[in-house]
């Protein structure tokens, strides 16, 4: 990708950040009663399904996940954004399980049909987010199987879906989520 292009790119993300936070400063001065002063918008979504005896959380971004870069300020603004957004969604008191062998699918929805390169974004911030929350223990090849893949999104929203469950039930949800996954993003509110 040609370098102004990818620069142009970091600098809008980096408004987007920027913006969000202004908006939350703004938000809790007037006293907002879902928004606290360390929030990131927009928030994650976070949704424990019982899906055929098992678990699977689902946690919603919206918008497109930033790509890769090798700026380390950009790097922090993104982990940030992410890390916190994650942990503000994530209920603690009723979430408290663990998987010692997880299975993490990130599901990339997309407005169009252009063509997008999934391993040029930055999946490292997502995987860590999910880590501090405590699902996962280690996010090593020995304790994680990872996998995402792109879908055409009905109503044209940009988003990102990630499902995190025990790896020895990846099989079976892949074969469900293939059915229901238009259902399950139907229902997001994407409200503050």
């Amino acid at each position: 990708m040609n370098k102004d292009y990818r620069e142009a790119i970091r600098h809008l993300e980096m408004s987007r950040i920027h913006l969000y936070k202004h908006l939350v400063q703004e938000l809790y001065a007037q006293g907002h009663p879902d928004v606290h002063f360390s929030d990131r918008l927009p928030k994650c979504l976070v949704k424990r399904h019982e899906v055929n005896g098992y678990p699977v959380y689902q946690f919603s971004y919206d918008g497109i996940l930033p790509m890769y870069d090798d700026d380390p300020g950009y790097h922090r603004e993104i982990r940030d954004y992410y890390i916190r957004a994650t942990l503000r969604g994530y209920d603690w008191r009723s979430n408290m399980e663990s998987f010692e062998k997880a299975a993490i699918m990130a599901v990339h929805y997309f407005s169009d049909l252009v063509i997008r390169d999934l391993d040029n974004r930055n999946r490292s911030v997502l995987i860590n987010a999910i880590r501090y929350t405590g699902l996962i223990g280690d996010d090593n090849w020995k304790n994680v199987t990872y996998l995402e893949k792109g879908e055409l999104d009905e109503e044209g929203r940009c988003h990102v879906q990630v499902y995190v469950l025990g790896s020895e039930n990846l099989s079976d949800f892949l074969v469900v989520h293939d059915r229901i996954h238009h259902e399950i993003v139907k229902e997001l509110n994407w409200d503050l």
